[in-house]
């Protein structure tokens, strides 16, 4: 009670003194105020709610990790609970979530909220969504109405609100399977690439395609792919494989399954720990669902109903982004009063959209949304592109994923990744019969011409989609003779596909790392499992820094100590070490001082650089060595005088920001994990305090940047009998509950908990009458 009591006080002392008193005076009233939500935070023991439009009673038992396992007599029921248990945990989560991509924040943040709203609206994934949801077969449908009826009932019962409503001054309102499906599909944008062919187009026009080419290549050696089966020197072999900006931070995964071949218990086992956003609430919420057609666990997104990650009683299924290329610009050649276009000789009648924007403390404005064939036109750097998407057209990821929940061999699973458009993703599969499978799903385009690396011309015809990729054509591998798969955001392919599936692929040192541990031993355990997925081995460090501490000559002490740790180094990037300290702030530093003058003459500074494994080819001199030179001064500069002159900076810089003692310095006292509430901005007491972290962007255990605010997101390690599982931040989105950060001291230190599908310890029951 007395943290309860500490966090209010504190969360009103954050809203004093960042505005101005009077505003937020109502929330300091001890009865009516922040207080209430220290009070009956945690679900009662035992509850009963009657009078409800089920078919029959559900019982929902809340375990100790405040996990529910609901158990209904029919399927409507059982995706009623769901959606009551959601918004009953977090229902400002599903509100903001499916806000956002509706272009609907301006409602409750006002003004500030106009220009992301005018986006959404105009990119009109609502309107795909209303589009998919008439073309939804009716038991899906059902199930989707099923379980928004249940959000809806929890937000005619609640009192208190969620503390967020009282923040923002504003109520929840009816949710609906629309809101569901608009939310899936901006996952979807997220993980599709978004504007990478207009920063790939903006890079050209500044550097030249040439050298764009050159330092972001299209062609590229393909050394670990996805699908297995061709020979090393296959593997060598340069494909059209299309690396071009970096991996977007906090968009990536990894997962691996083991045969029983290759299993110590004799077991299949599966592996998942997909890298995205990781904020408090988490993006995650963890079930256990049974019903007739129903036993699964896993994750699921609050606000859709279906497990996203988890298993059933037969079959583990675990995803990575794909990176397949599925969002493509077009230039159209538009009427000077823009109510037509031109396309493949005809002009075409523009179709316009009146979208209404309600903004809070404001009058309502009237958007004018324009769409062609290609899609609608979005205005991005002052200029005019209609965007083609994937997820613009109607997609059913939720039937798809209704339909895997409930698989109970590969055949059903299969049938249900049919379904599964956007984004595409590589599912990796195991099940009880001693199965693994990998496969690359989605609906991949296409293209007359071209690769839509960059924005083309539209009123040709010429780069025009033809259809996508056919789902058995798609690369995807059964049981394969090494007796394991994995994925990393990797080229899923090598030599001789046939078809072009993108750019947004990861360097390989995360996928090389899985593979190499996973061939290390001839029998797999549940611990090897642990210690993969927990990996800080940094691969590109140990390829680079040897490299460069021969061409450094130390001018200090702190220099000459600093060599001798990164000379000693075992490449971990480990917190607590020196080494990758040094190692880090020397590579930032190394890449903006090759290649920070000529993004600046080129007038586009803020341009991403390559990637390591780009920096390491050139190192190599497999690539383009010229970089080195600084074109801002009269010499020519050498990759040793970058690299000295690097090391310099980076000494100078960490003796300023903490002490001339090397041995003091480590890795964790810069390389900090964030975890930030969803408003955590305005009300910081909402956020867990930031800590010290291991691994790097490079690493099998991904953290970002030096303030890391993305990694495993979700960790599941299963074997059909000691499944394991975590992640960071816990069930509730209350921050007064102790199910809020409950999980993230173990998170951290890389710890797991049992997944616990029978003979957990039951904290709370609700039990839903039927009226």
């Amino acid at each position: 009670m007395k943290h309860k009591l500490y966090l209010g006080a504190l969360i009103a002392l954050t809203l004093v003194l960042s505005y101005a008193v009077s505003p937020f005076m109502p929330y300091l009233n001890p009865s009516s105020g922040l207080w209430k939500y220290s009070q009956s935070v945690e679900h009662p023991a035992t509850k009963e709610i009657t009078g409800l439009n089920l078919n029959d009673d559900v019982r929902i038992e809340r375990d100790t990790n405040g996990v529910p396992h609901i158990y209904a007599k029919n399927d409507l029921d059982l995706f009623f609970a769901l959606g009551y248990v959601h918004a009953q945990d977090r229902l400002f989560q599903i509100d903001l979530q499916r806000r956002l991509p509706s272009g609907r924040l301006s409602e409750i943040v006002g003004e500030d909220a106009y220009e992301s709203d005018t986006f959404y609206r105009t990119l009109g994934m609502h309107r795909a969504a209303e589009e998919t949801y008439s073309q939804m077969s009716q038991w899906s449908r059902d199930i989707a109405d099923a379980y928004c009826a249940g959000v809806n009932q929890y937000i005619t019962n609640a009192n208190p609100y969620p503390i967020e409503y009282t923040l923002l001054q504003c109520n929840p309102e009816e949710y609906t399977p629309i809101d569901a499906i608009t939310f899936g599909k901006m996952m979807g944008w997220e993980l599709s690439g978004s504007f990478y062919d207009l920063e790939v187009q903006k890079m050209e026009e500044a550097l030249g395609a040439e050298i764009v080419q050159e330092l972001f290549p299209s062609q590229r050696p393909v050394n670990m792919p996805i699908i297995p089966g061709l020979s090393e020197a296959c593997k060598q072999i340069l494909l059209w494989s299309n690396q071009a900006i970096r991996i977007p931070l906090e968009v990536g995964s990894n997962n691996w399954a083991v045969s029983p071949q290759k299993s110590q218990s004799g077991r299949p086992m599966l592996c998942n720990d997909p890298h995205l956003s990781t904020t408090l609430p988490s993006l995650w919420y963890q079930v256990h669902m049974v019903s007739p057609s129903y036993n699964v666990a896993g994750v699921t997104l609050p606000g859709t109903p279906c497990v996203l990650i988890g298993r059933n009683q037969r079959i583990a299924w675990g995803l990575t982004n794909t990176g397949a290329d599925v969002i493509d610009f077009y230039v159209e050649t538009l009427s000077e009063d823009g109510t037509t276009y031109f396309h493949q000789g005809t002009w075409h009648d523009v179709t316009q959209v009146q979208e209404v924007i309600n903004i809070k403390g404001s009058s309502p404005r009237t958007l004018t949304v324009s769409v062609t064939g290609h899609g609608p036109i979005l205005e991005r750097d002052g200029k005019q592109f209609a965007v083609c998407w994937t997820g613009l057209q109607p997609t059913f990821e939720f039937e798809a994923l209704l339909l895997i929940n409930k698989a109970s061999n590969y055949q059903q699973y299969e049938e249900g990744l049919t379904l599964f458009s956007v984004a595409a993703q590589n599912f990796v599969y195991a099940d009880i019969y001693g199965n693994i499978a990998i496969r690359s799903t989605g609906r991949i385009p296409i293209r007359k011409k071209g690769t839509g690396r960059a924005p083309v011309d539209g009123a040709s015809g010429d780069y025009d989609w033809t259809g996508y990729i056919p789902f058995e054509e798609l690369p995807h591998a059964f049981n394969p003779d090494q007796g394991y798969l994995a994925s990393a955001n990797q080229i899923p392919v090598s030599l001789g596909y046939p078809y072009y599936l993108g750019f947004i692929w990861a360097d390989r040192y995360r996928a090389e790392r899985i593979n190499t541990l996973l061939r290390e031993k001839e029998l797999l355990t549940m611990e090897d499992m642990i210690r993969i997925q927990s990996d800080i081995y940094d691969i590109p460090a140990s390829i680079i820094t040897p490299m460069i501490v021969e061409v450094i000559t130390p001018q200090n002490d702190a220099e000459e100590e600093a060599l001798h740790y990164l000379k000693t180094w075992d490449y971990n990037d480990e917190r607590t070490q020196v080494a990758p300290l040094i190692y880090h702030t020397f590579l930032d530093n190394f890449m903006e001082n090759i290649f920070h003058d000529e993004y600046e003459e080129a007038g586009i500074p803020d341009a991403p650089y390559p990637t390591t494994e780009t920096l390491e080819n050139m190192l190599k001199a497999c690539g383009r060595t010229n970089f080195f030179d600084d074109v801002s001064t009269s010499e020519v500069e050498t990759a040793q005088d970058i690299i000295q002159k690097s090391f310099q900076e980076t000494i100078e810089q960490l003796v300023d920001q903490f002490t001339e003692d090397v041995t003091t310095w480590s890795y964790g006292q810069k390389h900090i994990f964030s975890l930030e509430h969803l408003i955590g901005s305005v009300v910081t007491a909402l956020n867990y305090p930031q800590f010290p972290y291991d691994g790097s962007s490079n690493t099998v255990d991904v953290a970002w940047g030096w303030t890391s605010k993305g990694g495993p997101s979700w960790r599941e390690i299963i074997d059909f009998d000691h499944d394991l599982c975590m992640y960071p931040g816990g069930q509730s989105g209350n921050p007064f509950s102790r199910h809020y950060t409950d999980f993230v001291e173990l998170w951290k230190e890389s710890q797991y908990l049992p997944w616990e599908l029978e003979g957990y310890t039951t904290e709370s029951v609700l039990i839903l009458r039927r009226g």
